[in-house]
């Protein structure tokens, strides 16, 4: 007699994402593809994992602009931080916020080899902050044939290409390590700054603080 078959074991399903979206935004987008193709889109869906990403892009810039803020604040001497950061709150981005630091230390005689690494990285944050800006600025798509997260590109300079485009987690990635590294240049510049400070107090007690 022979032996019965063992049971093939069940097929592991890949997760499946809900889609609970808001009323006002439960519509369907359908774009043409260059090659003539239909493709239909919804806007991500809340649960998908890019999400966290693009959190981060947003939360680490700012710590970026943070730390540049609280570089001005010490420059500014015996001002207080919270008049201080009524002038910071108007400073957008970290062109400005550097360019602010450049002057403070060339008023403050603080040594230019301090001030080279200041224009250092207002030029390298440039590219890292287009890409920040178009994870967080522009749409999210879901591609319902192909479960891919894309985004619509309106011919920024950064990336001038038009319409709905598949985007990687690598991505994403890269940019988040850009932002990390800027964060540490920013760090290492504030501490600078702060001891040439210390040291000019030290130098002279009666200077303003």
């Amino acid at each position: 007699m022979a032996e019965p078959d063992e049971p093939t074991p069940p097929l592991e399903e890949e997760p499946v994402l809900q889609f609970h979206l808001p009323h006002w935004m439960e519509y369907l987008m359908s774009w043409t593809q260059d090659d003539g193709s239909q493709k239909t889109y919804i806007p991500l869906p809340e649960n998908h994992p890019f999400y966290a990403m693009i959190g981060k892009v947003a939360s680490q810039w700012a710590h970026l602009e943070h730390i540049l803020d609280c570089t001005i604040w010490e420059l500014l001497g015996s001002i207080p931080q919270v008049e201080a950061a009524c002038v910071t709150s108007q400073l957008m981005g970290v062109r400005p916020r550097c360019q602010a630091i450049i002057s403070l230390c060339t008023s403050r005689g603080i040594a230019s080899e301090l001030i080279v690494p200041v224009k250092r990285l207002m030029n390298d944050a440039h590219t890292a902050g287009d890409w920040r800006n178009r994870w967080v600025h522009d749409p999210w798509w879901y591609d319902l044939d192909t479960k891919a997260a894309g985004q619509f590109r309106s011919m920024a300079p950064i990336d001038r290409r038009f319409g709905i485009f598949e985007m990687t987690e690598s991505s994403l990635a890269d940019t988040l390590s850009a932002i990390r590294e800027l964060m540490y240049k920013a760090m290492r510049i504030s501490a600078d700054i702060h001891h040439a400070l210390e040291a000019s107090r030290r130098m002279s007690p009666s200077a303003r603080p």
